[in-house]
């Protein structure tokens, strides 16, 4: 029996930082590379909304998970009984401590 999938919310912070990457996606690289990253967007929320522990943990504590859509971009996200909530989308050319901050914010 196939799970019901849970609905997906994005945090303002995650939500503003999609807007971005779109944005730099489109002038830098052309439609085709956003079209590319709305596919593999549309697969991540496909695969998690039904399956919300197959990525790994980031953090244990506030349950936080992680996923890697693209090599400088990673989808950071919890699962509660009602919802997933997509926290962050990082860009890994960051400083990390930038990450450390976000996580003890959620």
């Amino acid at each position: 029996m196939a799970s019901k999938p849970k609905e997906i919310i994005l945090s303002q912070q995650a939500a503003e930082e999609l807007d971005e990457l779109h944005e730099y996606l489109l002038l830098e690289f052309g439609r085709t590379a956003l079209e590319k990253f709305h596919q593999k967007w549309e697969q991540f929320l496909s695969v998690v909304s039904r399956h919300p522990r197959i990525f790994p943990l980031l953090h244990k504590r506030k349950n936080l998970r992680k996923y890697a859509i693209h090599p400088k971009t990673i989808i950071v996200y919890k699962s509660s009984k009602q919802f997933i909530e997509i926290v962050t989308l990082f860009n890994t050319r960051k400083n990390p401590a930038t990450l450390k901050k976000t996580i003890k914010r959620v």
